[in-house]
């Protein structure tokens, strides 16, 4: 049976649309995945580096965490270029059949930094002890249909005096409709080598020196309302909900070489309607929004500590 939320059908019906025109719309569709898979190919040499590491200096566990959520993470970006491909391709033959299929976004870019995702039914149970009773697990189909997902340059950032923001911020706006309303949500972020260096006093820092400076001085900020006060979801200092080892540990963080020198970050947590703080329930990441108010909203920065940046003494200003 047809779904359309099905890898499966996905790929299918996007090869059968191909196959109308195998010259002007085949090729370029292999072009496009063969240019994915490459990038693939290049990454997995820090990946493979980074699960030895884990698994030498850590436990087996913490590189099964590891390559899990990767796996995981590759999965659903890859999915979600295929949704936009197949999108693209149905829009060209309805407008310009016979054509050449111009495929116009970079195949390497990723995703939308934000998307909902269903739970398990064991993070429902996790859910449901935590929120209490009337607790929703929302439906993703319906939170994507009502999102706003939107960008907040760094010269917009809350002020304080503790970080330094080094990228612009995602936020997300979502009408659930529901009290005591939850979803679950993946961020996802691509460093630069620009941004990784930003985290040390050495310009040619990088590798696994690098990560390892993302490891100790980055930390991921969540501003529930640009008046409120910003809270430290992930990073060094006492501030911070949970440190970035425990995070990665727990599975719900994962940062991860990519060929260009940089690193990709991705954080898999619940985003609560309602009042109070983030915490963790086995190993699941909760963050409140600040209102219940039948809202999900919210903005997450990348920042480093200005402590260690002053530190540091790299004297770098982000634009």
């Amino acid at each position: 049976m047809y779904q359309n939320d099905s890898a499966y059908w996905l790929f299918a019906h996007t090869n059968y649309l191909a196959r109308g025109n195998r010259a002007k719309y085949g090729l370029p569709i292999q072009a496009y995945w063969r240019a994915y898979e490459l990038k693939l190919y290049e990454d997995q040499k820090g990946i493979e580096k980074e699960l030895l590491r884990l698994y030498s200096e850590k436990s087996p566990e913490a590189a099964a965490k590891f390559i899990t959520a990767y796996t995981m993470d590759v999965a659903d970006k890859a999915f979600a270029k295929a949704e936009k491909l197949h999108d693209a391709l149905v829009k060209h033959i309805e407008t310009r059949s016979g054509d050449l299929f111009v495929i116009s976004d970079d195949p390497l870019a990723p995703p939308e930094k934000i998307a909902a995702k269903a739970m398990t039914e064991e993070e429902k149970i996790v859910a449901e002890k935590l929120l209490g009773p009337g607790f929703n697990a929302l439906d993703p189909k319906t939170a994507n249909a009502n999102v706003a997902v939107s960008s907040i340059p760094v010269a917009k950032a809350p002020k304080t005096e503790n970080y330094d923001f080094i990228t612009p911020s995602t936020t997300v706006d979502v009408t659930v409709q529901e009290s005591n309303g939850a979803l679950k949500v993946v961020y996802n972020a691509d460093l630069s080598s620009a941004d990784l260096k930003a985290l040390t006093a050495n310009s040619k820092t990088q590798g696994a020196a690098a990560l390892d400076n993302a490891r100790e001085n980055l930390s991921i900020i969540w501003a529930p309302t640009p008046e409120a006060a910003p809270k430290t979801l992930i990073g060094p200092g006492p501030d911070a909900l949970v440190s970035f080892s425990k995070a990665t540990d727990s599975g719900f963080l994962t940062l991860y070489p990519t060929s260009d020198d940089g690193a990709n970050i991705t954080l898999n947590y619940f985003l609560v309607d309602g009042e109070g703080t983030g915490r963790i329930a086995e190993n699941l990441l909760f963050v409140k929004d600040g209102k219940t108010d039948g809202k999900l909203s919210g903005s997450i920065w990348l920042a480093v500590a200005g402590s260690a940046r002053r530190s540091l003494g790299n004297g770098h200003s982000p634009q």
